[in-house]
């Protein structure tokens, strides 16, 4: 199974990022390999039903990804058992941080 991690809003390639695969039949999970400078990955996983977690975060951005309520089937292969989902979108939440200032009088 394969597919490209991008970020959703700018669609940059999320490289570096290790996806979970959940198995939703009770087969556990799988942490696939990190993805590459161009967001691909690949991992082999037993038939079934499956969702892919990402919930990655630095100091100021946080990207998650979760397919629990659309999950995909291995059983859709292209016949070589291959099965490539194509794009997948991380959302981005980023920290926004500052000072904020309150003027009381009514002085300017």
């Amino acid at each position: 199974m394969s597919f490209q991690l991008q970020e959703g809003l700018t669609q940059n390639n999320l490289s570096e990022q290790r996806v979970k695969a959940i198995s939703q039949d009770g087969y556990g999970q799988i942490t696939f390999e990190k993805t590459n400078e161009t967001g691909y990955t690949t991992e082999l996983l037993m038939p079934g039903q499956w969702s892919l977690e990402l919930n990655y975060s630095t100091s100021t951005k946080h990207w998650m990804l979760n397919t629990s309520n659309d999950p995909f089937n291995t059983d859709d292969h292209d016949g070589e058992f291959n099965l490539d989902l194509g794009t997948l979108e991380a959302d981005l939440e980023v920290q926004i941080g500052g000072k904020v200032y309150w003027q009381i009088s009514s002085d300017m």
